[in-house]
C-alpha cells in the first residue's frame, strides 16, 4: 500500500545518503526525527578539487531547481554558486547575498598553462584585499581542463569563494575562418581569440 512504498522510498534515501528536494517526500530518520539535509563533512576546497560524479536522476534534480549541471560526455557534474557538495545539497553563501537585489559573480577563463597560473595566483589576492573581502561575490574560474594540481593552486591563493566550470570546444575555429586566422585579426593567439568569443556570446 501507500504507507509500504513510502517506507521503501525512504529506506533508499537512507541507504543511499540521498538529498531530499524542498517539497518532496518527507522521511523521519531512525530517531524519529524529520531528516535534514545532509551538510558536507569536507571543505568547500576539498569539494572543488573534486569532479562529482554523474549519477541517475542527478542532472534532472540540479537542473530542475537551478543548483547545478551535468556534463554527461565527460560524466561527471558541477555546483553552480552558492552551492556545494556531492548533490549541491549545502550551501556556502556571500556574506552579502541577502542584502543585494541581485545575483552576480567575477568570472575568469584560465587555461592550464604555467604561465596562466601564475598570473592568476597574483592576481586573486589583490582581487580580495582591494575588493571582494568587502563585495565576497563567488568567483567562477572557466576552464577546458584543469588538473587537480592547478585547482588546487587557485584554491589556496585566496580567502575567495571559487568554483570552477568547465566549458568545452571555447578554442576550436569556426569553418568560416579557417585558411585566414591572420588575415586582419592583429596576429593574437587561439586561446585570446577563443576567450574574446565565448565572452561575447556562449558564456
Amino acid at each position: 500500500d501507500a504507507d509500504m512504498k513510502h517506507e521503501a522510498l525512504c529506506n533508499f534515501v537512507r541507504r543511499h545518503q540521498l538529498p531530499l528536494a524542498a517539497g518532496s517526500v518527507q522521511c523521519k530518520s531512525a530517531q524519529g526525527a524529520a531528516e535534514s539535509q545532509p551538510m558536507a563533512s569536507q571543505s568547500w576546497r576539498s569539494w572543488e578539487l573534486q569532479d562529482p560524479l554523474e549519477e541517475r536522476g542527478k542532472a534532472y534534480l540540479l537542473e530542475s531547481q537551478g543548483r547545478g549541471r551535468c556534463l554527461p560526455d565527460l560524466g561527471f557534474c558541477e555546483c553552480f554558486p552558492p552551492y556545494r557538495g556531492r548533490f549541491c545539497e549545502t550551501t556556502e553563501p556571500g556574506k552579502k547575498d541577502t542584502a543585494r537585489p541581485y545575483k552576480a559573480v567575477l568570472h575568469y577563463l584560465v587555461g592550464d598553462r604555467e604561465k596562466l597560473l601564475a598570473d592568476f595566483e597574483r592576481t586573486l589576492p589583490i582581487l580580495w584585499e582591494r575588493f571582494n573581502s568587502r563585495e565576497d561575490y563567488p568567483v567562477v574560474v572557466f576552464h577546458d581542463g584543469m588538473s587537480k594540481t592547478s585547482r588546487k593552486r587557485i584554491l589556496e591563493a585566496s580567502r575567495n569563494r571559487i568554483w570552477f566550470a568547465y566549458v568545452a570546444d571555447y578554442k576550436s575555429v569556426p569553418a568560416y575562418l579557417k585558411g585566414r586566422m591572420e588575415l586582419g585579426l592583429g596576429g593574437y593567439g587561439i586561446g585570446y581569440r577563443g576567450m574574446c568569443r565565448f565572452r561575447s556570446g556562449p558564456m
